[in-house]
């Protein structure tokens, strides 16, 4: 499917009830504008060149987060993904006291 002849619609219609979007080795070097993927439950961006994740706020469903080998040394929004089950960050350059805390706080909601 050519997605850039597809109707205004149909994409706006795939964005919205897309449930898992793999993004793979795609050299990406920036994330942002995830507002309208609010169906996404599952998110592969392993093997990039990420160094910053925004927006992670919006992604309230998701259960499956994979940002392996990037160059990210900050995470935005992990506090508010109280479905999150699989959190995958290695090979990346994160300080480990900043993820830990944050971590905690996800931990703590998935246990109540």
């Amino acid at each position: 499917m050519d997605f850039l002849r597809i109707s205004p619609l149909f994409k706006e219609y795939l964005i919205k009830t897309t449930a898992c979007l793999r993004l793979e080795f795609r050299q990406i070097l920036k994330i942002d504008n995830l507002q309208d993927l609010t169906s996404l439950t599952r998110l592969f961006l392993d093997n990039n060149f990420i160094e910053k994740v925004t927006g992670l706020e919006f992604l309230s469903n998701l259960v499956w987060l994979d940002l392996s080998f990037n160059k990210i040394q900050k995470i935005d929004g992990l506090s508010s993904q109280k479905n999150l089950q699989v959190l995958a960050l290695y090979q990346n350059e994160i300080k480990v006291r900043s993820i830990i805390f944050r971590l905690m706080i996800i931990s703590h909601y998935l246990v109540d």
